[in-house]
């Protein structure tokens, strides 16, 4: 699976809460029905201890996973948020630093050849702030399209694994069902209790195979993710942990006029480099 698709990911979590309540229900109901069908005189007490505890077993591992899922559904709808957010991070984070890393990049930029008609020692130091800044950018595009990739990849492998999860629990009601109705036959049900029991374990495990995949995709991104700090720590890029700054202190206010100099030029066109420790 290569993309997220919202609405087959809220038909499986819808199909997962409303089977999860079902089986709630059936589940609540299994233990009262098994303790009223040994009560009959008829039944050995043996054989009705004996169905008890082995349909005890079987709530137990029903509960266990009412449990799993539950935590699960907690935060149920994180897959969707992530694939929003991974909008947000690609579109408008990536695709504006891409922009401005473009545009105040003097080798590719075609709206900043400043070198073919400025310069002087002010141009030069023109030249490295908005290269720091156009490098600033570029990292912050490329930390961006890494996020939305983590927060893509987080969401893309939900779906399969929601998918899988929904198909178990109503595996899973159905074995519920089918305990009560053995239940109702009497001490009968104790033939078939046990081929219910390893059924429910094998789809118990089947679903926490599913859980730990999940997880695995999740650690992998979740590593990714952690990674970036080195970027965001980058000294190169983003000095003291912190944007570049511009270097305008470097230079007067721009107010003076190049005749005051003694120049003899009209245009007062460049900024003069502020004299050391004047600022």
């Amino acid at each position: 699976m290569t993309t997220f698709n919202k609405d087959e990911f809220n038909r499986a979590s819808v199909s997962i809460r409303e089977g999860l309540q079902t089986l709630h229900v059936k589940v609540d109901r299994l233990m009262p029905a098994v303790t009223l069908a040994v009560q009959p005189w008829f039944v050995p007490v043996v054989v009705g201890q004996a169905l008890l505890d082995a349909f005890q077993g079987i709530v137990n591992t029903f509960n266990e996973v009412l449990r799993v899922v539950g935590e699960l559904i907690t935060s149920i709808w994180a897959p969707v948020t992530m694939w929003e957010h991974r909008g947000k991070w690609q579109d408008e984070v990536n695709r504006n630093a891409s922009t401005v890393a473009s545009l105040l990049n003097e080798d590719t930029s075609q709206h900043l050849n400043i070198h073919k008609w400025w310069q002087g020692p002010a141009a030069d130091a023109y030249r490295r702030v908005v290269r720091g800044q156009s490098q600033a950018a570029a990292r912050l595009a490329s930390i961006a399209d890494r996020v939305a990739g983590v927060l893509t990849a987080c969401a893309i492998a939900a779906v399969p694994a929601f998918l899988a999860i929904c198909f178990i629990i109503l595996k899973l009601v159905a074995i519920a069902a089918l305990c009560l109705a053995l239940v109702a036959t009497g001490f009968l049900a104790w033939a078939g209790a046990g081929g219910l029991a390893v059924e429910l374990a094998t789809d118990f495990i089947a679903l926490k195979a599913v859980l730990a995949g999940l997880g695995a995709a999740y650690t992998v991104q979740v590593t990714q993710y952690n990674g970036l700090d080195g970027e965001l720590n980058n000294t190169a890029n983003f000095p003291g942990r912190a944007w570049p700054l511009a270097v305008t202190h470097e230079y007067d206010d721009a107010t003076v006029d190049d005749r005051a100099l003694g120049t003899g030029l009209v245009d007062d066109n460049d900024w003069r480099l502020s004299p050391p420790g004047s600022r």
